[in-house]
């Protein structure tokens, strides 16, 4: 029998609505029981856990998207996490170990029970926080490669625009994006804050689309020269970008973040002019879903830590501490109140 005292778990309280952003109360907390581990489980503190954009659609009723379904009303929170093995019921791992969920149905609890089968041992090299294995290191950082060698047809010398540029993901491909040999990177995001950061991570130009109009300034300076469009955004910022492209550019539709928010068709139907451009221009816009290309993680992760230990990515996040406080992490970062990778550090 576990002890009331001693566990957590933070549950949803109810759903945001149609078209409405999340808010910190649709989030609940709860004293819960430690369950007992069965064959083939271990028993986990938690480190870490990551929030991201794509978890929105699991508050909807319908997820609308086939690789998650939806939150039940006071059903626990679930994303991936990062933590150390406190009891173990598997040949896999011992108490000790630091393990990462490879599902995405992590339960937010300050100790929670995994299935073998989902865990595998954090190897990260030393100077390296575990926590990078959910952002740089972890999917953000492999839908950041993986768009980029999936679907950018980097040949060398292209000019880059990449919205949500200062977000987990975003902040890796424009780095990525230098390296692999694409000469300009023009980063577009939120604020002033997040426009000098890029700069010091090796954006070459950045915008900050509340206090500029995009479409003037991507006119101004690379007018109609856009090779590539690494897209986490969507929605009008989008169109301004595509309004610049080259005949034959690339777009990476990694994420809609602007209309995460709002039900309807994934991803949202585009206006007709920014159609017709697309079009006459030949410009290539499939969606890009990362886990269609889980063969490649192993070998896209070993290079991912290679540019990391080399200095070529720089890795951003910003941690909030307290299990607590995990909704206000995922609210935060949804209204872009992160640089980097949003973080939940479970322990103080």
């Amino acid at each position: 029998t576990g002890n009331m005292a001693s566990n957590r778990r933070v549950y949803l309280t109810r759903r945001p609505g149609e078209d409405k952003p999340p808010s910190d109360d649709c989030f609940g907390i709860e004293n819960c029981d430690i369950e007992d581990i069965g064959n083939g489980h271990v028993k986990v503190k938690a480190l870490y856990l990551s929030v991201d954009p794509y978890m929105r659609c699991r508050m909807n009723e319908d997820s609308g998207v086939e690789y998650v379904k939806s939150w039940n009303i006071g059903g626990t929170i679930t994303s991936q996490g990062i933590g150390e093995v406190l009891e173990s019921n598997s040949n896999k791992f011992k108490k000790g170990d630091v393990i990462i969920s490879e599902s995405l149905d992590t339960e937010w609890k300050d100790i929670f029970t995994l299935n073998e089968s989902q865990g595998r041992l954090l190897e990260l090299p030393p100077g390296t926080s575990p926590s990078w294995a959910l952002g740089a290191l972890g999917m953000p950082g492999l839908s950041a490669a993986l768009g980029l060698i999936k679907k950018a047809e980097i040949k060398g010398g292209e000019t880059m625009v990449v919205s949500g540029a200062a977000g987990a993901v975003g902040n890796v491909a424009g780095q990525l994006a230098k390296s692999m040999g694409v000469k300009r990177v023009i980063g577009i995001c939120g604020t002033d804050e997040k426009c000098n950061l890029l700069k010091t991570i090796g954006f070459d130009d950045v915008i900050n689309y509340k206090t500029a109009n995009v479409a003037d300034v991507l006119n101004e300076i690379c007018s109609g020269q856009v090779d590539i469009y690494f897209d986490n955004v969507g929605g009008s910022v989008s169109d301004a970008v595509i309004g610049e492209m080259v005949k034959g550019g690339r777009v990476v539709l990694c994420g809609q973040i602007s209309a995460y928010n709002q039900t309807g068709e994934y991803p949202p139907p585009l206006p007709t002019s920014t159609k017709e451009k697309l079009s006459s221009l030949e410009i290539k816009r499939e969606r890009f879903l990362v886990l269609d290309y889980m063969e490649d993680f192993e070998k896209t992760l070993g290079l991912l830590a290679q540019k990391v230990l080399q200095g070529e990515i720089i890795v951003k996040e910003t941690t909030i501490t307290g299990l607590e406080n995990a909704g206000l992490a995922f609210v935060s970062m949804m209204k872009g109140g992160n640089i980097g990778k949003m973080i939940v550090k479970c322990q103080k």
